[in-house]
């Protein structure tokens, strides 16, 4: 039973990816594409006009079935395993970058003092909990959470133009094209994120369509680019290159009026929304890859994949080799695995149903 709409799923991925769109990755952007980042990123458009086509010509080849599924009908038992395999280890790398880049915000911002193990555990209960209800509970409550945080970006954006100078976007390629291209290149890996919808396409009762998928694109493309370019042109190059998190500076200097300041709480609700969402589905994802039946073994699935996620937070690591492994190994991988896992599909798609393909019931649970 296919039970949600294509429509209702568009904000988990806006959400999801935006949060590494819109946040985690602009300090990676302006440390390596300085001034030219902004540029890099517009540059990245070609991608997703390309990306676009590509995700929808796959999701009519594998006729929006459970991709698992749809190889393990196609291929051997060890070709099948391999591709699970493949799968969980992405959901793993994804779902730890999401969470230390979570908790290691929210202990540099507003918790300064509290243990990140204390702040985890709550967290990804609630995260774990949302993923053991299934689809529809992600997807509505991403249908909710998201028109709050795009009208807080608004607020953002438009009550800070009085402190933004778009002189300081120029002069560009100052030093070359290189770090225009390699923003460009970091820009294209957030972007690649859209691969997603084919993970949760099967709860679909509807199509995907180009069109539609073209104006996610687009607003995942408009998270990257609008902050970025707020940030170069609030604080300058030089200033937003040694902050950690320049898009929450951004809400530190917000004032409407006289009296309402220190307007940095909604930036917290619009974090936390993105993290809820990309953790859930992360998980989520990840446990429908293991193919539980029962509930009862979805939610130990669950629950034990939080608990090694707690556990993984236990690993001496700080923030700037967290941010080294960010722009030299997950990013870089997250492009490799979209396109091998894209290039996996279509071989697998010229080839003959093997096996009597599996039905799933709307959480995605083999039976």
């Amino acid at each position: 039973m296919r039970s949600v709409t294509m429509f209702q799923l568009f904000p988990v991925i806006l959400l999801s990816s935006g949060l590494m769109n819109h946040v985690i990755m602009m300090p990676i952007l302006l440390q390596f594409g300085e001034k030219d980042s902004w540029v890099g990123v517009l540059f990245s458009a070609i991608f997703l006009l390309i990306w676009v086509p590509v995700i929808v010509f796959i999701n009519k080849r594998t006729k929006q079935e459970h991709i698992v599924d749809f190889v393990s009908a196609r291929s051997s038992s060890v070709y099948a395993l391999l591709f699970r395999s493949w799968l969980f280890l992405y959901l793993t790398v994804f779902s730890y970058a999401t969470l230390y880049s979570t908790i290691s915000w929210t202990t540099s911002t507003y918790l300064l003092l509290t243990p990140n193990p204390v702040l985890a555990l709550p967290y990804l209960l609630l995260c774990g909990i949302a993923a053991f209800y299934g689809i529809r509970t992600i997807a509505f409550t991403a249908g909710i959470l998201l028109p709050i945080v795009v009208s807080f970006g608004f607020l953002v954006g438009i009550g800070n133009i009085k402190e933004k100078d778009y002189t300081l976007l120029l002069p560009v390629f100052e030093n070359g094209y290189w770090e225009m291209l390699a923003s460009a290149f970091l820009a294209t890996c957030g972007f690649a994120e859209l691969i997603f919808i084919l993970f949760i396409q099967h709860h679909a009762r509807t199509k995907l369509k180009k069109s539609h998928l073209y104006i996610v694109a687009f607003l995942l493309f408009g998270l990257a680019l609008g902050p970025l370019v707020g940030a170069i042109t609030i604080f300058g190059i030089e200033e937003a290159q040694r902050m950690k998190y320049p898009a929450f500076s951004q809400w530190r200097i917000l004032e409407l009026g006289k009296y309402l300041t220190r307007l940095d709480f909604f930036s917290i609700f619009q974090w936390l929304a993105g993290a809820f969402t990309r953790q859930a589905i992360g998980l989520y994802v990840a446990a429908d890859l293991l193919g539980k039946s029962s509930p009862k073994a979805r939610f130990i699935t669950i629950m034990t994949l939080c608990l090694l996620l707690w556990l993984a937070l236990f690993i001496p690591l700080d923030e700037p080799i967290f941010s080294v492994y960010l722009s030299r190994f997950y990013m870089p991988f997250s492009l490799l695995f979209t396109f091998l896992t894209l290039l996996w599909l279509w071989l697998v798609s010229l080839k003959k149903v093997k096996k009597p393909k599996k039905r799933r019931n709307q959480d995605g649970v083999s039976f």
